[in-house]
């Protein structure tokens, strides 16, 4: 039996991707959320220690891929919590409910279940670099690697605020947006307008941060190697 659930669990959140609606409708009747962030959490930890194992001229200690993997594991949560957070307080206000919990576990579930769209993208670009490396092709090739906005937009001064918010609207992020419009939609009976609009506070709060925590990584590597 609990292998079961488990499974329904993960084919939900894979359905996410393909028939996000109905995913999103099994959600609204069960917005659960545990099994998605562990599925999503353990995939992102994969991620960090393949691409370190396939390769020959990188081994790096096993405390410093412990401490990649927590790190990895601790943005995903933050991002997650503080998302749900956002989401379910702009629920909350335009809906004019007290209903907070349930609001703030919907509004969880929505924003895990979505996230794998990101980590499709995240998936997606690891093999092709792991691929790259094995043709012999000398590459840096990440998510940000995808043909982006910032591509179509080079009048655009490179290093500013809007070309580095730019650099991570590609179609991984717009899928994303489209999946938390559907999930938001669904969950909580907004029209299409409130939906997008409140997707869109979400999507635009996750892809500040991701930039702000990419930026202050950047900046503290130079001052320390300085």
């Amino acid at each position: 039996m609990p292998l079961r659930i488990t499974s329904i669990g993960i084919m939900v959140l894979l359905k996410t991707i393909i028939r996000p609606t109905i995913a999103f409708r099994y959600l609204r009747l069960n917005p659960t959320w545990v099994k998605a962030a562990a599925f999503i959490l353990s995939l992102h930890s994969l991620l960090v220690i393949l691409p370190a194992l396939s390769r020959e001229d990188i081994t790096p200690p096993l405390t410093v891929m412990s401490m990649a993997v927590l790190m990895v594991n601790l943005w995903m949560v933050f991002k997650w919590i503080s998302a749900a957070a956002i989401l379910s307080l702009f629920v909350i206000l335009v809906k004019q409910s007290n209903e907070g919990l349930s609001m703030y576990k919907k509004g969880l579930s929505v924003v895990i279940h979505s996230s794998i769209v990101q980590s499709l993208g995240v998936v997606v670009s690891a093999f092709l670099g792991i691929a790259f490396w094995l043709l012999g092709i000398s590459t840096t090739f990440g998510f940000a690697s995808f043909p982006s906005a910032s591509t179509i937009l080079p009048f655009i001064p490179i290093g500013s605020v809007p070309f580095l918010m730019l650099t991570r609207v590609n179609v991984f992020s717009i899928w994303n947006l489209f999946a938390l419009t559907i999930g938001i939609a669904t969950l909580f009976s907004f029209n299409r307008r409130k939906a997008f609009l409140s997707a869109f506070i979400v999507w635009l709060f996750l892809l500040t941060a991701q930039i702000a925590v990419q930026e202050f990584l950047k900046i503290s590597i130079i001052r320390f190697a300085l």
